[in-house]
């Protein structure tokens, strides 16, 4: 554990090393060769004239310090803002319990953000590590005595710290992290507010100390009255006490005649020392301004509503923290951990303002589930709840008396009360103004729903299509924008930059590296979306399953078996045509990263590319891919409903013909085979419309679908 800051804090001990003993080090300098010069506040200046004479530089410093470190300090796999935590990784057990044998976590981060804040120069870490080269302690350097050591090759060179007794310790670049602000014009400075409030600042100082020494010396009477010529000494004394009566005789008329006149000075405050004091509500704007913190968060809201003041507080965290102060300090971190996976961040769910802003989204959301215009399952994905059970549930609110009115076969027990689970559980509609309020059971509306199936299948079919291409479609766009949001961090980062050509610290003497683009895509990709989708696939299945089998063997109809050998298999069969639906995402997004290559772009060219191929993929590839998957997994439902049933014996192709229809769909309509065979459509074999292993453009955005010849009585099912 280092030592270099204990007993006390800001006077390292001496430390021997061979860098102090055998090389002296002159002051660093900036843009190889300009003279290294911390202008302006630095942090002595700040701390002196700044933190221990202002109040509100006091307050404002402390406000930031103390919120960001009451924070739970997190490192997430992925995604910095939604990736899932990485548990008990050696940067939380640093910076959320101990990280140093001499000080606690809260007291430093707090000190880490108040150097910052103050510090022209930024903040230092040292990094001690272990023999295997893990960080094991985190230790603060004192910023007014560390400066970095430029380097026209690598930027930083290392770190060199000015001990006690004059000489300087000479530390490893990758043993330190350096937090600042970068200065637009100085690399190696970090912007503070102080450089933006320092006048006002100063103007605070002298006003209060103008007002103060107004008070200690103010002995001067509220006026003089001198009368010209000889007075009396009667009359002087009745003069007197006339206007040394005291509060009893405030507001009296007083005549006071002179035999050759009288002068009158009025020595009461002016308007110039009125001003210092209007002075003194300027410079607090100006200094709450530069460091984003509002009067209320300083626990002075007076002249404010409740509902201003909440304002204040949720612009404080979302502005100054959330977008400004934590992604300063959590960004360097990022590099101790070899992993480019890993992100470091801070916690927000305990802030209570983004609390309430959350409920209050969660709130609309629910005001949308309730009029109908969310599914159920669309809100728990908006707001990031788990499914329940196995299976997500879908249900669609009405505002009619909010009905509920199903996707699949099962309620959600949002919107189901406790009640008998049999099949009379009462379902509430909307009844005619001429009839009486009469409950409509769950049998009797399965029962006009396989009506719906057995009277037109078209129709039936398409209905129930549409009722599943929205919560595929919401899965596909959350799967494209999560892979939208890794490809972008990781071309922002600095270990996919390092060493290639967008390196900005890259030297001309120095071989570039070859830029590993594959690194951009994981290969864990297309198992996420299969394992997203093979749920929906085998629910989506088995909705149609159902109501395909009560269609065709009515109440005597067997219940769909979903482990099925051949339904496991269809299955499988659909999850596994989404392979190439990341291959073609992975194709665009490549091909779009080589245009920008060959045309010479940078780092936020290239992004834009990115960002415009899967703004494509969401808004429109996203659609046709649902209707793709959802025309195959419904007719794969069918088809092995009809298996099940025991008593179909062949299959007809119904297309949907119209101007959009196929040529070779369109001669496929109406072709009968047995269950066993295959149709033959525009030269492919096919199991039935939107069959995985058929051609792709024989199956894209295809609407066909089956209706069946039993052995009894016509009964015909989409």
């Amino acid at each position: 554990m280092s030592r270099r800051l204990f007993a006390s804090l800001d006077r390292p001990p001496e430390r021997k090393s061979a860098a102090s003993t055998t090389r002296s080090t002159a002051l660093p300098t900036w843009s190889y060769g300009k003279p290294y010069d911390p202008s302006g506040w630095d942090l002595e200046k700040a701390v002196r004239d700044g933190l221990h004479r202002s109040t509100w530089v006091s307050r404002c410093v402390t406000a930031i310090a103390a919120n960001q470190a009451s924070l739970r300090f997190v490192v997430r796999q992925d995604d910095r803002d939604d990736g899932p935590e990485v548990e008990d990784h050696f940067l939380g057990r640093l910076l959320n319990q101990r990280p140093n044998e001499h000080e606690g976590a809260f007291a430093l981060r707090m000190r880490l953000s108040m150097q910052l804040l103050l510090s022209r120069r930024g903040a230092f870490l040292e990094v001690v590590r272990s023999n295997g080269g893990e960080p094991v302690g985190l230790s603060l350097l004192p910023a007014h005595r560390t400066r970095p050591i430029p380097d026209p090759r690598r930027f930083v060179s290392g770190f060199e710290v000015l001990l006690d007794s004059g000489r300087k310790d000479i530390l490893r670049p990758d043993n330190v992290v350096w937090f600042r602000l970068p200065d637009p014009i100085d690399p190696y400075l970090s912007l503070t507010p102080l450089e933006a409030a320092g006048l006002a600042v100063d103007t605070d100082w002298y006003a209060r100390l103008y007002l103060r020494n107004f008070l200690m010396n103010d002995g001067r009477p509220a006026g003089l009255l001198n009368l010209r010529g000889q007075v009396s000494d009667d009359d002087a004394r009745e003069l007197r006490d006339g206007f040394n009566a005291g509060p009893g005789a405030a507001g009296k008329t007083r005549v006071v005649s002179g035999a050759d006149g009288i002068d009158y000075a009025d020595l009461s405050v002016t308007a110039r020392d009125a001003q210092h004091v209007e002075t003194r509500k300027g410079t607090r704007d100006e200094i709450l301004m530069a460091f984003g913190v509002p009067e209320s968060m300083l626990g002075h809201a007076a002249d404010r509503t409740f509902q201003n003041a909440r304002v204040e507080r949720l612009a404080f965290w979302q502005e100054t923290m959330a977008l400004g102060h934590l992604p300063m300090l959590a960004g360097p971190l990022d590099r101790l951990d070899d992993r480019e996976d890993t992100f470091c961040t801070f916690d927000l769910t305990g802030v209570d303002v983004l609390e309430q802003e959350e409920r209050e989204r969660r709130q609309g959301l629910a005001a949308e589930v309730a009029g109908g215009l969310l599914a159920w399952e669309e809100y728990r994905e908006l707001t990031g709840r788990d499914e329940e059970g196995s299976r997500k549930q879908r249900t669609v609110l009405l505002p009619d008396n909010v009905t509920p009115v199903q996707v699949g076969d099962r309620e959600s027990p949002q919107h189901v009360h406790a009640a008998p689970p049999e099949e009379t559980r009462p379902v509430r509609e909307r009844p005619d103004e001429d009839e009486q309020d009469e409950p409509v059971t769950v049998a009797s509306l399965h029962a006009s729903r396989r009506k719906g199936f057995a009277d037109d299948p078209a129709a039936a079919i398409e209905a129930l299509r549409a009722r599943w291409e929205r919560p595929v479609t919401a899965v596909l766009r959350q799967h494209f924008g999560r892979q939208r949001r890794h490809v972008l961090a990781v071309l922002a980062s600095a270990k996919f930059r390092h060493g290639t050509r967008f390196w900005e610290q890259r030297t001309p003497d120095r071989d570039v590296k070859a830029v590993d683009w594959d690194s951009l895509r994981p290969a864990r990709w297309p198992e996420e979306l299969t394992a997203e989708m093979a749920g929906l696939y085998a629910e989506l299945m088995e909705d149609v399953a159902e109501q395909q089998l009560a269609a065709l063997a009515g109440d005597d109809a067997p219940a769909f078996n979903v482990r099925n050998p051949e339904v496991t298999e269809a299955i499988g069969q659909l999850t596994n045509r989404l392979r190439g639906v990341e291959d073609t995402t992975w194709a665009e997004v490549r091909s779009a990263l080589a245009h920008g290559e060959a045309a010479g772009e940078g780092i936020e060219q290239l992004a834009a590319r990115v960002r415009e191929v899967f703004d494509g993929f969401t808004e429109t590839r996203a659609v046709v891919i649902a209707r793709t998957e959802v025309v195959g997994a419904s007719n794969a439902g069918s088809f092995m409903a009809a298996k099940q049933s025991n008593v179909v014996a062949r299959k007809r192709w119904l297309a949907i013909v119209d101007q959009r229809t196929r040529q070779s769909h369109r001669d496929a309509d109406g072709q009968i085979v047995a269950m066993n065979e295959m149709f033959s459509v525009g030269g492919a074999q096919m199991a039935y419309p939107g069959d995985p292993a058929a051609p792709a453009d024989e199956v894209i955005q295809c609407r066909c679908s089956l209706t069946y010849d039993s052995a009894q009585p016509a009964r015909v099912a989409a």
